[in-house]
């Protein structure tokens, strides 16, 4: 295994365990084999041929620390319904603070120093779609927290999966590697997804305008080798044979598909020939990504 992977998992890891962050390096899932238990590489169990599967070389942001003292946010679902009783986190891409949320969802996260790049999120992609939320000052923010469907399927080389009728199909002989030090059990490592298409809640999410839909994945920071092919429904009605670009939000502090908190573009597709669905052929990693005509 490469030494930089190395070093860079066992840093990742100290820094999960400090900060309560997810960090893909230190996964040890798999489906169809095993693996070395350092996210590296992956027996894919056909005849004894290896994979390897570790994630690209990190491409950290440019840090930027953001002082704070006591910062109030509140957590809504696609509903409008509170988040309540639910830990959040208020992570930067150095440390994180806790909260947990009142009946109202609303969480006080109480600090004394400064943040690098801190984002506003749940903990993990069980129940809610794991989306960052920047704070940049101030002492109040929000978060739109959809709730994301379990398949109740793990993952298999050569099958389907599917959860609110997104479906993800794991090539034959193909490696997963899940973050088992956040999902540390078969129940927790099951493919789940959530689809939202509504404009303004897809403008709340990323922050932007111009993307067409969002879609929660989980579990979060899982890899594929190769990648996955991915079908979501086509409920944002774009046009027949649209192509699109796939960005994911980079929340792990490993930075490996963008710097963190960032949108970044992962894989590319198109919508089918008949409007119904939009196939993306090659993702390499599940986050929280959101559909943007090419």
């Amino acid at each position: 295994m490469n030494r930089s992977f190395v070093a860079s998992s066992v840093i990742s890891t100290f820094l999960l365990l400090a900060c309560g962050d997810s960090s893909s390096s230190g996964a040890g899932g798999s489906a169809g084999g095993t693996t070395d238990g350092g996210g590296g590489s992956t027996t894919d169990g056909g005849g004894g041929s290896t994979v390897d599967c570790e994630p690209p070389p990190a491409m950290p942001g440019a840090v930027s620390e953001v002082p704070l003292t006591s910062v109030a946010a509140t957590a809504q679902d696609q509903n409008g319904d509170p988040i309540s009783m639910v830990s959040m986190q208020l992570c930067g891409a150095d440390n994180c603070l806790f909260a947990t949320t009142n009946t109202i969802g609303m969480a006080t996260f109480t600090g004394s120093d400064s943040l690098d790049r801190p984002v506003f999120k749940p903990g993990d992609s069980l129940t809610y779609a794991k989306i960052g939320y920047p704070f940049t000052g101030g002492t109040m923010m929000s978060g739109l927290f959809p709730l994301i469907v379990d398949s109740g399927s793990e993952f298999a080389a050569g099958a389907t999966v599917s959860a609110d009728d997104v479906s993800l199909t794991v090539p034959s002989g193909g490696a997963v590697v899940v973050n088992e030090l956040i999902y540390d059990e078969p129940a927790k490592q099951t493919f789940r997804a959530v689809t939202v298409s509504d404009a303004a809640q897809v403008a709340e999410i990323t922050g932007e305008a111009g993307f067409a839909m969002v879609v929660g994945l989980g579990p979060v920071d899982t890899l594929f080798c190769p990648g996955v092919a991915v079908s979501i429904p086509n409920t944002a009605k774009l046009g027949a044979n649209t192509a699109v670009e796939v960005l994911g939000q980079e929340l792990d502090i490993g930075e490996h598909f963008a710097g963190y908190g960032e949108w970044a573009v992962v894989a590319e597709g198109a919508v089918s020939a008949d409007g119904s669905t939009i196939e993306i052929s090659d993702l390499p990693v599940l986050l929280t990504v959101a559909i943007r005509i090419k």
